[in-house]
């Protein structure tokens, strides 16, 4: 599997004009966006739908219920879904079962930048797999994480969750970093690697990867979803008030959008769509003029 790498810089603006699609969907709480930028997923208690962005016409119905991640591999082949039951590793379009790994109750999870292996994290932490073998590699000393992500050069995972976001080197095993935020909901770590942004119910912070410590906080609280644009001058945030664009390096507001209990975010690599979900409905924006490409309630 390759990983596409394409960054652009986006601008973004407030949202006022009608959706092209509009569809019937069950509720959300997981949103991804295909590295190619063709599909988006969602996940849910219901179920995973893959939908072709362009046509609004749903792919894929994966019936793996009680479903709170999906992940796009780095190739747009595959789609790894988690949640209650096993992590699983789906074909697209056929929705044929790849691959399965021995693990439930399953809080978060993220392919490697190499499409090798997967991380995922539980109440009884982290463990990095091999998808070939669909083997163990490494677990890793941190319970009760509900939110984990590679670093963009397939060295490290960051961790976060009722204790303190720690960065971990893959290969060790051993803790490199952590930062003093508790309790956090949602990480995004920089295209760059150099920052990490922390979430949750107090204001979101900006950290320092290299110090270890925090250089901008942005004003907001009860924040459930982060993501850095590609370029990494904008942090959008998303939570119980709506979804929020900020200068990252100066912590000013931008623009808002209009989506409110915002539970999970996602950029396109290319950064032509921003997805956002929320517990009754994703939505995809364009967010170079500002249109919603697809709106499912």
């Amino acid at each position: 599997m390759n990983k596409i790498l394409s960054y652009s810089i986006i601008m973004f603006i407030i949202i006022s004009s009608s959706p092209i699609n509009s569809f019937s969907n069950d509720l959300q709480s997981s949103v991804h966006i295909s590295p190619d930028e063709k599909y988006v997923a969602s996940g849910n208690k219901f179920g995973v739908k893959i939908w072709d962005i362009a046509t609004g016409k749903k792919i894929l119905d994966i019936p793996q219920r009680l479903t709170t991640v999906v992940k796009f591999s780095p190739d747009s082949r595959y789609i790894l879904t988690a949640g209650r039951f096993a992590p699983t590793i789906w074909e697209i379009p056929s929705g044929k079962q790849i691959k399965q790994f021995n693990v439930m109750k399953t809080t978060a999870a993220d392919f490697s930048p190499d499409g090798k292996c997967i991380v995922t994290a539980s109440d009884f932490g982290p463990i990095l797999w091999d998808i070939a073998s669909g083997k163990q590699l490494r677990q890793f000393p941190v319970r009760k994480t509900t939110t984990i992500v590679f670093s963009p050069d397939g060295k490290n995972i960051i961790t976060a969750g009722r204790f303190a976001p720690a960065i971990w080197d893959i290969n060790t095993g051993k803790q490199i970093k952590q930062f003093n935020a508790m309790n956090t909901t949602a990480v995004a770590l920089s295209p760059d690697g150099k920052f990490i942004v922390t979430a949750g119910e107090f204001a979101p912070k900006k950290w320092d990867v290299t110090t270890g410590k925090s250089i901008t906080q942005f004003s907001t609280r009860n924040t459930h979803a982060v993501a850095f644009s590609p370029d990494g001058k904008y942090l959008v945030t998303g939570g119980q008030f709506g979804i929020v664009i900020w200068d990252s390096a100066k912590g000013k507001k931008i623009k808002k959008l209009r989506h409110k209990d915002v539970s999970s975010l996602s950029y396109s690599s290319k950064g032509n769509y921003l997805a956002s979900s929320s517990r009754f409905s994703i939505i995809v924006w364009n967010p170079n003029n500002g249109e919603i490409i697809i709106k499912l309630k």
